[in-house]
């Protein structure tokens, strides 16, 4: 499910607790785990909040100053996270759209990387997809903690129910799985030839 730059309503798939990606300048759309809540967001810079039993906007989150490339929200769905290409990933209340964290990505050499997947722990923030192959970590106040590195650039990743393990899609068609808490890669390998477009937890 997406909105079109036009406002228009398009199909597409849908999983609760799970992004859908738009291409081009289409939003993506994300459910929330107890299926309550509704969130659209992309090129317009402000990610928005439905009430999926009638629909209505209910929460306009405004403080991106570029487009909105991925969105999610916690396993407890009370909050969303962000990531732009204004190179900043933010966390925000679903009820009021308040933005409680906003988190600077990393420069190197004066150039920005760009990261997405973001994911909101108990304990911190994540980013699993960026350029220089390291998935971020920050904890609840922003303060950045040690990456963990990874093989190859990354894909697509999920968050385990529990938030202690990040299953992880490279372009190589690699699988990681990868410990959050411990800041540490546990498995990865090759099981597709191709790269992987999408990652979920059963």
């Amino acid at each position: 499910l997406w909105w079109s730059r036009r406002g228009e309503p398009g199909m597409g798939a849908v999983e609760r607790g799970e992004l859908v990606q738009a291409r081009g300048g289409d939003e993506g759309a994300l459910l929330s785990g107890g299926g309550r809540w509704l969130v659209t967001a992309g090129d317009n810079k402000v990610p928005v909040v439905w009430d999926i039993s009638a629909l209505p906007r209910l929460v306009d989150a405004v403080g991106h100053r570029n487009g909105i490339a991925e969105l999610r929200i916690t396993n407890d769905g009370t909050r969303v996270s962000t990531i732009s290409d204004d190179y900043t990933l933010r966390v925000w209340d679903l009820a009021d759209g308040r933005e409680q964290l906003q988190i600077t990505l990393p420069s190197q050499k004066g150039t920005r990387t760009f990261c997405s997947s973001p994911h909101l722990t108990k304990r911190g923030v994540i980013s699993a997809a960026c350029e220089d192959r390291v998935i971020r970590r920050w904890d609840l106040t922003g303060k950045p903690l040690p990456g963990i590195p990874t093989s190859v650039y990354l894909r697509i990743a999920a968050l385990a129910p529990d938030d202690s393990l990040l299953a992880a899609g490279h372009m190589k068609g690699m699988l990681g799985l990868f410990d959050i808490d411990g800041g540490t890669r546990v498995v990865e390998k090759t099981l597709h030839d191709h790269q992987i477009y999408g990652v979920a937890w059963g």
